[in-house]
């Protein structure tokens, strides 16, 4: 029986992955996944701000996202410069959320960094942005019009992407699969 074998066993009642980032290395307490769209995070980010929309992160975010057939885990390095949830305010105001809502904050630094790296296809990004809103709260409505608006503009934004700035956000993260 392998690793990931014997932590589906132990870890069947809780139906949930729970990875902790500590000190630059991954500690796996539980690594299968059973719902699609399951994901737990640990640590929210810790942030400080750069100016008047921007923030810097001041620690290592760790997330874990199941977009079957594939676990993502993913982590943003501190220092990564990000503005929160870019999505239209029309689309998150009616639902009482901001850029920097608790239950959407999370997902939003995660696809800012995914998106910028390019590790992950715009789709399978935009994926998993909706998989960790879910887990953290957020209603399904409301999640379903966040990532509607992402997905929408994703490809657009992605386009403005160069060599150089893709090659830059990638020094501060880092992705792994898993296969379920």
């Amino acid at each position: 029986m392998n690793i990931f074998e014997r932590i589906k066993q132990k870890t069947k009642p809780y139906r949930k992955a729970v990875v902790i980032f500590t000190g630059g290395l991954f500690t796996i307490l539980a690594a299968m996944f059973y719902n699609q769209g399951s994901v737990d995070v640990v640590n929210g980010p810790v942030m400080t701000p750069v100016n008047a929309t921007d923030y810097r992160t001041v620690q290592d975010f760790c997330a874990t996202a199941s977009v079957p057939p594939y676990v993502y885990i993913i982590t943003v390095k501190s220092n990564f410069v990000w503005d929160g949830a870019s999505i239209p305010r029309a689309a998150l105001t009616p639902f009482g959320l901001t850029p920097f809502s608790p239950t959407i904050i999370a997902a939003a630094l995660v696809h800012d960094w995914l998106s910028r790296s390019e590790r992950l296809p715009a789709e399978i990004t935009d994926r998993v942005f909706w998989a960790i809103m879910l887990d953290r709260g957020t209603e399904p409505h409301k999640a379903e019009s966040a990532y509607l608006c992402v997905r929408a503009a994703s490809d657009i934004v992605w386009m403005e992407h160069t060599q150089e700035s893709i090659a830059a956000a990638r020094l501060f993260g880092d992705v792994r699969v898993v296969t379920q």
